[in-house]
């Protein structure tokens, strides 16, 4: 499968010559873009093997829109400039950016640099993606973990009968095990807010709308129940109705 590139410099000279060069390379040129924000926008679009940014080009520099590029893990880049000082090398570096071609580019140099890129980037991405698949499931325990406690102090249930209630809501309802969980929690608050006022006998600023609550209590209900988590509402029903009796 051929290598995606885009092409980002202002001077058009230079993207037709770059263009013939990678062609002959065997690369795939999808995209050319004459400022950084056009390369920007054509890279979201595009979604390129390789980005080729020039250094200076109106609206956006090439340092900048490397930087997006890196923070959204667009794709690897290449900055190409006709200077080569420290401190563009050392913004560049900062920037994210794999490599570092001075023009004019020379044939022999930029199919190396466009594949050590490649293989670099594709360490980076999967490092970062492991990484956030950690974070994702650290804080999907930690919901679940938080969800469980209430089922089992509300309903007097085993730590494995919370685990499963959540799991078949999950399963009937088509959704995560971590909404579910967001939603039971949700839904508990609810109730805990709603308890608090109608056991209150204090007629303070908050306690003298009952209606304006019930308005907002109803909305989150049927946030819940858009969720496809009907049997979540339920959770906050009783207990908070058995309040109100009080």
């Amino acid at each position: 499968m051929e290598t995606r590139v885009l092409i980002a410099d202002d001077e058009a000279l230079i993207r037709m010559n770059l263009r013939e060069t990678l062609v002959e390379l065997g690369y795939l040129v999808v995209g050319e873009a004459g400022d950084g924000v056009s390369a920007l926008n054509l890279t979201r679009q595009l979604r390129p093997d390789i980005v080729l940014l020039d250094v200076k080009m109106p609206r956006m520099d090439g340092i900048s829109a490397a930087r997006t590029i890196r923070d959204e893990w667009l794709a690897p880049v290449l900055l190409l400039t006709a200077y080569s000082d420290r401190e563009l090398i050392s913004a560049a570096r900062e920037s994210g950016v794999l490599g570092y071609l001075v023009k004019p580019v020379r044939e022999a140099e930029l199919m190396p640099l466009i594949e050590v890129a490649r293989a670099r980037w594709s360490e980076h991405y999967q490092r970062e993606r492991e990484a956030r698949q950690l974070r994702e499931r650290i804080e999907t325990r930690k919901v679940i973990e938080r969800a469980k406690g209430y089922l089992m102090d509300s309903q007097g249930l085993t730590e494995t009968e919370a685990f499963r209630k959540i799991q078949q809501l999950a399963m009937n309802s088509r959704k995560t095990m971590h909404d579910v969980a967001q939603a039971i929690l949700l839904a508990q608050q609810t109730c805990e807010l709603t308890s608090a006022c109608l056991t209150t006998r204090r007629r303070d600023a908050v306690c003298c709308i009952p209606t304006a609550f019930f308005l907002w209590y109803r909305t989150v209900c049927r946030i819940l129940q858009h969720l496809w988590i009907p049997y979540v509402c339920s959770l906050c029903y009783t207990p908070c109705g058995d309040s109100g009796r009080r």
